[in-house]
């Protein structure tokens, strides 16, 4: 089976910015493994979940509906979900939905750090407008 960067998302009541941060991923380029984005929507109030719901038969994209209330417990359920339903993970990143990727080459330019220096841990930032 294929290797797997998977993306993070956590979500409450992003209707404003969500759709953009989404497309960001889906528009990604030039990345040799699977890329899936798995959102955790905790029991948004607003409109995302009927964002959510345009996308929700894409093949890349998994939508978790959580009720934590709490950001760090969402996050970490999506850390553990990863880890315990992406054997074929060998990249996490965490991209909150009021952000997105700069450019559609982001996940590839990571991508092609990781098969160079196998780093354990890479911590980056994204371009701010």
């Amino acid at each position: 089976m294929k290797e797997q960067i998977i993306i993070n998302m956590p979500l409450k009541n992003g209707e404003k910015t969500l759709k953009r941060a989404i497309e960001s991923i889906l528009k990604q380029t030039h990345v040799k493994r699977e890329v899936i984005l798995l959102i955790a929507n905790d029991s948004s109030t607003d409109n995302s979940s009927a964002i959510l719901e345009n996308y929700s038969k894409h093949s890349n994209i998994k939508i978790l509906n959580v009720d934590f209330g709490l950001s760090y417990l969402t996050r970490n359920h999506l850390l553990n979900y990863t880890r315990d339903h992406f054997p074929n993970c060998v990249l996490i990143g965490r991209l909150d939905c009021d952000d997105y990727l700069y450019n559609d080459l982001v996940l590839s330019t990571i991508e092609k750090e990781f098969d160079s220096s196998n780093f354990d841990a890479l911590l980056a930032g994204n371009k701010q407008e």
